[in-house]
């Protein structure tokens, strides 16, 4: 029993072409799809990271100095509630670019500039009052800003 012949002609070989451009551009658009998701969810939870710290900075501390107690401002409270908004703003932009992979993407935006760093008087305030903390073995307010070396150094990241 033999093969049967193909004949390869131009019509053939113009339908492979279009199923395999078929083919290869679906695919090319479900890894974009894969793509704008992650990067929303990256954003999304960059978005939430930010809410939480808005929420610390929004707060304040009490201290205790030489002149009695005090509450003390932690951060301005400005840069998170624009790193929130631009999070919120990438993520709908790559939510809207999954659902609808074959539109252009605009390129991002800046993120928002950082915060001016504390002033270094600011910073003593807040060292000695962690120190005092650490002394007392009291929970500080805000431990995830100790570094596991301000218990042996006394340093303090912001």
């Amino acid at each position: 029993m033999s093969l049967p012949s193909m004949r390869l002609t131009v019509r053939s070989m113009m339908v492979v072409v279009a199923v395999l451009g078929i083919a290869l551009g679906a695919e090319m658009m479900r890894r974009k799809v894969v793509l704008f998701r992650e990067l929303s969810q990256r954003h999304e939870r960059r978005e939430w990271r930010a809410n939480k710290d808005l929420e610390v900075a929004t707060g304040k501390v009490k201290v205790e100095g030489m002149c009695g107690q005090f509450w003390l401002d932690l951060k301005d409270p400005s840069y998170y509630r624009s790193s929130v908004a631009y999070h919120a703003q990438m993520k709908r932009k790559y939510d809207r670019a999954a659902l609808m992979p074959f539109l252009a993407v605009a390129p991002d935006p800046p993120p928002p500039p950082p915060p001016e760093p504390m002033s270094p008087l600011m910073q003593e305030m807040l060292r000695h009052h962690h120190m005092r903390v650490l002394e007392q073995g009291t929970e500080s307010p805000y431990p995830e800003r100790l570094t596991p070396s301000a218990k042996k150094i006394g340093t303090f990241d912001l």
